[in-house]
């Protein structure tokens, strides 16, 4: 199992109710054509100082290589601002992306 970690904020002036729901659409839509085999997103309780990570948390989980590469090559070739991808990031302040597999 692939686990891909991306930790991001919205910009202070978005609704992120509706920029949640785009994150929902984009990878619900991935999940429906078994390019990901399962998303959760969470939301940080901690605050600055306390807590230096961002606002959220959504972890992709990839079931192996094989379905890990076609979603980027995708993008790739729609385009990172463009489609489903291009709404989800256009009001994201900072991101940052971990990638992790399962050694159990």
């Amino acid at each position: 199992m692939i686990f891909y970690n991306v930790w991001f904020s919205f910009k202070e002036d978005s609704d992120e109710s509706k920029e949640i729901q785009k994150l929902h659409r984009f990878l619900a839509d991935f999940k429906r054509r078994s390019m990901i085999h399962e998303y959760r997103l969470m939301k940080n309780r901690g605050s600055k100082p306390k807590s230096t990570l961002l606002k959220y948390h959504v972890v992709i989980e990839f079931l192996d290589d094989s379905q890990f590469e076609p979603p980027f090559a995708e993008i790739a070739q729609i385009g990172i601002h463009s489609g489903l991808h291009g709404a989800m990031i256009e009001n994201v302040s900072g991101f940052v992306v971990e990638v992790f597999e399962d050694i159990t």
